[in-house]
């Protein structure tokens, strides 16, 4: 990602912000003017996969923004980068709405270990964020995350660690997950 790409980029979200309602080919227009400005064609997987992994390399928060709001306007996270993402969870140079953001994306399209991950996201304590004290964001969407993995899908793996932070030692995440548990109807 060069210069001219991160000027372009915040020139679509200013646009984006000045209005409240786009038409749909108003949408496209703006996605397309976007795609066309940038130095490289991003919608290709290998690189976003290349911008994506440059930023964490570089550990760069605000090209990880700018990257991450690229892959959620032109839909492009998958289970290959999203290994990524995972891998920088628990990183303190991360902007704390990419955290938030990192969550979800690691629930729907993260790998085997994703309820670890999420289990680890929740217990992280981010203090070089400006949530300053309080990381109740990110622990609170991390046990939302494992709740829908158990309920949804089922999955075993997340039930524990929901019964596991129950007893992390963290007043507040033990308080998430016994609500949690009381919600699934789990003792």
């Amino acid at each position: 990602m060069v210069e001219a790409d991160e000027k372009a980029i915040y020139k679509y979200y200013a646009a984006i912000l000045g209005r409240t309602i786009f038409a749909e080919d108003e949408k496209r227009e703006q996605k397309e003017t976007l795609k066309k400005s940038l130095s490289e064609d991003v919608t290709s997987t290998e690189v976003f996969c290349r911008w994506l992994k440059e930023a964490c390399e570089h550990r760069d928060g605000e090209k990880l923004d700018l990257v991450m709001l690229l892959g959620w306007i032109f839909e492009l996270f998958s289970k290959d980068n999203v290994k990524i993402i995972e891998g920088i969870s628990l990183e303190n140079w991360v902007k704390s709405n990419n955290l938030e953001d990192m969550v979800g994306l690691i629930e729907h399209y993260g790998g085997e270990e994703k309820v670890k991950s999420l289990a680890l996201m929740a217990i992280q304590k981010y203090p070089d964020h400006y949530l300053g004290d309080n990381d109740e964001y990110v622990a609170r969407k991390a046990m939302w995350a494992l709740h829908r993995l158990y309920k949804g899908e089922g999955n075993e793996e997340a039930i524990e660690k929901i019964k596991e932070l129950s007893k992390c030692g963290d007043l507040m995440v033990e308080d998430f997950a016994k609500h949690h548990l009381e919600k699934l109807g789990v003792k």
